[in-house]
């Protein structure tokens, strides 16, 4: 290493200059002997060091055991050497005690990293993944990650002890079991107490409860999980008497379940995996007890058969589209299926054929738009052998779909002549493929589109008696800017998929970028949420945590522009009310973000405690 001044003029930092309130949060991000270190700098002291009990440790004989300390403060991170041989360096400059920026080199003996910036809710994990999720990967494939913090602790087999207790607890007692196996939970947790929420509907119910909360009652305390639907997977919230309260979220059971456990840490990433187990196991006995009841009354319920990828939404539109479909579980009507491109009409289409009676017959699907309208018909209807000059005989998709189902995606594009020939078989129940005898057919047609089809029959531009005789029934699939409650699901769901066939150890998502996410209006809807979801998996470096930096440009632009441009109502939109709107939701992230703290909200913000009270209350802000 070659030599450099001993000390830099920005050494000395008054203490004044080192407030508890952060202003900016930044990550520490570099390698060491092949291996990607990741760490956030808090407003808390980040020791590093050789030393395993090091807040980040850096293996590597030139640094000391512990070697230096950073933390946030006011304009940039302290960076303090911690008495060393090989020194801490700021920008090419030995350093004791010194003020670094976004972007800075820090050289810990041998040892190269640079800070990154990075928005506050960067820092917390909105979907978190199993990080042996990937174990398929190879050999030096992808780097590892040294991210050493105690929510990645393993607490080892007493949690899989801990889970056969509470599996066994929730299978064989009664209702009672719940307080039961909460009582264990909060007991192997180390906790005060547990709670168990139900926020289905309405006023957030008690399911169960070990131990009793003291203070704030338990809606107040809960506020952030129970009001914001997509909030999802695990979240640590301080309340004001400095309590720490662990809420793990699971809204795939009607109830919408939330766990909340109260300890003086945060739980651990195994115990966040045994929270959720627990919730599905309350949410699977909770549908097993209603599916009891409805065969003891001797009811029958139609039952929706939901292929393998699918997700439940929650959000209203989601909900009433699978109530749709449940009225329809078990009937042979011809169905239109209407939606934006990518809103999944197909697997609708699959949903409506494995819930009839032609379940164990065929399912053929057939896209209008992607076939040359001089061979769709063959393709449609099949072809004889020896029609023409070198031509073999060809099964066509009516034929195939025989006693099944017949799924003609974008009806809306087929043309003109060729729907007179499928209205002809609708009608007939019968097909004649070219160069063939007419034959008899059974099949049940459903048809989707992009398209308004009743305004292109009133148009003209599509038959109206085709139109009739495929629509008995239209179900409408809302576009996925309707459902922002599900797109925490989906992306679970898809991250899930995608870094299992990737082999790839990633730590999760940040809420941060969820945010982003759930903002964007998605034209390209469930399609295009998917593909963003495979880039993130493959461009997130292995072991780490992706978060807003790692989303398309476009995406985040976009997004923060829906998010601050409200639609225009035919009429002209002042600059102040813009303005307020703006400034509404930034103070309410700042007072999420710090629990309600005035002081520290408003440092976030740039403003004094008195500013921030008036904007308040000229805003009508009630906290």
């Amino acid at each position: 290493m070659t030599a450099r001044p001993a000390q830099s003029p920005g050494d000395s930092v008054p203490p004044e200059a080192v407030p508890e309130a952060l202003t900016v949060r930044f990550r520490l991000v570099g390698a060491v002997a092949g291996r990607e270190v990741a760490h956030p700098i808090g407003w808390k002291p980040l020791v590093i060091g050789r030393s395993r009990g090091c807040d980040l440790t850096l293996e590597d004989d030139g640094v000391s055991r512990r070697h230096a300390s950073l933390r946030t403060v006011v304009g940039g991170v302290l960076v303090e050497d911690l008495s060393t041989k090989n020194g801490t360096w700021v920008d090419g400059t030995r350093v004791t005690r010194a003020l670094a920026q976004l972007g800075s080199r820090i050289d810990l003996g041998p040892v190269a990293l640079r800070i990154e910036g990075l928005l506050p809710d960067d820092l917390e994990v909105a979907i978190s993944l199993d990080p042996a999720a990937g174990t398929n990967a190879r050999s030096g494939d992808e780097p590892s990650t040294v991210v050493l913090s105690r929510v990645d602790s393993e607490p080892g087999d007493r949690v899989l002890e801990l889970a056969e207790a509470l599996g066994d607890l929730l299978l064989v007692a009664g209702r009672g079991g719940v307080n039961v196996a909460l009582a264990t939970l909060a007991s192997g947790f180390e906790a005060s107490w547990a709670v168990l929420l139900g926020n289905g509907t309405g006023e957030p119910r008690v399911l169960g409860m070990a131990g009793s909360p003291q203070g704030e009652g338990l809606k107040e305390m809960l506020a952030p999980c129970l009001d914001d639907p997509s909030r999802r997977g695990g979240w640590s919230l301080r309340r004001p008497d400095g309590d720490v309260v662990s809420v793990a979220v699971d809204r795939l059971s009607e109830d919408g379940a939330i766990l909340a456990v109260c300890r003086e840490w945060p739980l651990t990433g195994a115990e966040w995996s045994l929270s959720r187990l627990f919730l599905r196991l309350v949410a699977s006995r909770s549908r097993g007890e209603r599916a009891s009841t409805a065969a003891a009354n001797g009811e029958v319920a139609p039952v929706l058969a939901l292929p393998a990828g699918y997700v439940t939404g929650v959000s209203p539109a989601s909900r009433e589209l699978e109530r749709r479909l449940l009225s329809l579980a078990g009937s042979d009507l011809p169905v239109l299926i209407q939606g934006e491109t990518g809103v999944g009409k197909e697997m609708v289409a699959r949903i409506l054929h494995a819930s009839s009676p032609r379940r164990d017959r065929p399912f053929v699907a057939l896209n209008c738009a992607a076939i040359p309208a001089e061979l769709l018909e063959a393709e449609l209807f099949g072809i004889g052998r020896g029609v023409a000059t070198g031509v073999e005989a060809r099964e066509g998709r009516l034929e195939a779909a025989s006693g099944g189902t017949l799924l003609l995606d974008e009806i809306g594009d087929m043309p003109p002549p060729l729907q007179a020939k499928l209205l002809r078989v609708l009608e007939e129940g019968e097909i004649q493929p070219l160069g063939k005898s007419a034959r008899p057919i059974d099949l049940r047609v459903l048809s989707a589109t992009n398209q308004d089809l009743r305004r292109l029959a009133s148009e003209g531009r599509f038959r109206s008696d085709l139109f009739y005789r495929l629509a008995a029934v239209v179900v409408e699939v809302p576009p996925l800017r309707e459902r922002t409650a599900d797109i925490p699901l989906f992306v679970e769901s898809f991250l899930a998929a995608e870094v299992a066939a990737a082999g790839k150890s990633i730590l999760g998502l940040s809420l941060q970028a969820l945010r982003v996410l759930s903002d964007y209006p998605w034209p390209g809807n469930v399609r295009e949420l998917y593909n963003e979801v495979r880039r993130l998996v493959h461009v997130c470096p292995a072991g780490r945590l992706i978060d807003s930096s790692h989303l398309t440009e476009h995406l985040v632009a976009e997004a923060v522009a829906a998010d601050v441009e409200p639609a225009l109502d035919g009429g002209t939109l002042l600059l102040s009310e813009h303005t307020a709107r703006l400034e509404k939701r930034l103070i309410e992230r700042a007072l999420d973000l710090h629990g309600g703290n005035r002081s520290r909200a408003a440092s976030d913000l740039g403003i004094s405690r008195n500013g921030l009270a008036l904007k308040m209350r000229r805003l009508g802000i009630e906290r």
